[in-house]
Parts: structure tokens; sequence; C-alpha cells
């Protein structure tokens, strides 16, 4: 036992200086399963049995799902309500019609709508939403911008 151990572990050694060539994880991982699902030293008695192959297949039907949700995460759909949306919902119920820094605005979405943003969350919307003259902003005493609507827009 002792020596195949030893046998089994130089060969790990070598895999490793292969496997490390590549610079993509997921590949190594995908090379890594393929060694064991094919390898000569693979225990086969699950390979002949039937339970077996259904976990085979199961196994495989899972990976060709995989790339599918990661597919619709990256259309932006996943159903919380950003920033954006938030700020403009303010906008349109003239929240905005008094001058407000962005703790407070922070503070009121907190209290009146149930959504939680950090001050960097909505500091990069802001800064948009005042290049696109949605909004305007003004530096009060304390140095903070405070965000409001314009007379003549509202």
């Amino acid at each position: 036992m002792i020596e195949e151990f030893e046998s089994l572990k130089e060969e790990l050694t070598e895999l490793a200086e292969i496997l490390n060539k590549f610079k993509s994880e997921q590949v190594q991982l995908r090379i890594v399963d393929h060694l064991f699902e094919h390898g000569p030293r693979r225990n086969r008695t699950t390979e002949n049995d039937a339970g077996g192959e259904q976990q085979k297949a199961q196994k495989s039907r899972k990976r060709r799902k995989a790339p599918q949700t990661n597919s619709s995460k990256k259309s932006g759909k996943s159903g919380r309500i950003g920033p954006a949306t938030v700020l403009e919902q303010l906008k349109e119920e003239g929240y905005f019609s008094d001058h407000r820094t962005i703790s407070d605005i922070i503070e009121y979405i907190a209290n009146k709508k149930a959504k939680r943003f950090k001050p960097n969350e909505l500091s990069g919307t802001l800064g948009r939403f005042v290049r696109d003259n949605r909004l305007e902003r003004e530096q009060n005493g304390d140095g903070q911008y405070e965000y409001f609507t314009s007379q003549s827009s509202s």
C-alpha cells in the first residue's frame, strides 16, 4: 500500500506541473475531472451499476444548464430595483423639491422604500442624473453636495 501511495504521489506531482501551465482554474478543474472520470485508477464498480450511470448522466446535465443560468444573470434581471429606478421614483414624487444630501436620500429610501443602499451605490447614479440635467447639485456649508430639481423643470 505504501508503494502505491508513493507512486500516486509522484504521479500527482507530475500532474501538478502540467496543470499549473494552464492559467484558467476552470480548465484545470475540467482536466482533473476528466482524468478522474477516465483515468486508470478510477473505481470501475460505479460505472457498471445502473445507479452510477444515472449519476453520471445527471452530472453532465447539470453542467449543460450552468451556462444558461450565468447568461440570465448577465442580462441584469436580478429582480432587485436599482438605484436609478429608486431615484427616478423619488424625483417623480417631488422628493427633490428641497435640497437633499446623500445621507438624507439613503435614510429616506431605507425608511420609506424599504431598500438599503450604500453611499457608493448611489453616488455614481446621482452624478449621472446631474450630468443628464435630471437633478442639480450644490455644495452646502459642510462641503457636502445637496441634490435638488431646478424650479423650471418641476
